[in-house]
């Protein structure tokens, strides 16, 4: 297990722990996926402001995203994994991150996708204001 708070900067570390989302990094990183995401992907938005969050479940890729926004500043990148059972369709995930763009056009969108047992899309974002 990666100790965190070791590897992110004290001040994003705190706001991850502040808005519920440090299980959902550690689940992130350690996690094998069809398209993974790494713990360099969070270090390198570390020193950037937490803006929302997105931990939560839908039951198809047109369902509506509710962000948890946590700042009044526009993100201008955004970490998101999509899981799904064995028919996850990378068309999915493409609906999914464009509601994404279509709500913050000039985001940077780093991804992941995995393959669970569950019927419904698990969402799990990070959205992040980094000069």
């Amino acid at each position: 297990m990666i100790d965190l708070k070791k590897e992110l900067n004290e001040r994003f570390y705190n706001s991850l722990e502040k808005c519920n989302f440090l299980n959902d990094v550690n689940e992130l990183v350690n996690n094998e996926g069809l398209v993974n995401i790494d713990l360099s992907d969070f270090i390198k938005l570390s020193d950037g402001e937490i803006t929302g969050v997105i931990s939560d479940t839908i039951d198809n890729a047109n369902d509506e995203l509710n962000i948890n926004t946590i700042s009044d500043k526009k993100p201008n990148n955004c970490i998101i994994n999509i899981s799904y059972n064995t028919n996850l369709k990378l068309t999915d995930v493409d609906i999914i991150i464009h509601k994404i763009k279509n709500k913050y056009p000039d985001i940077s969108i780093i991804f992941g996708a995995s393959i669970t047992s569950e019927n419904k899309y698990k969402i799990q974002a990070l959205f992040v204001y980094k000069i």
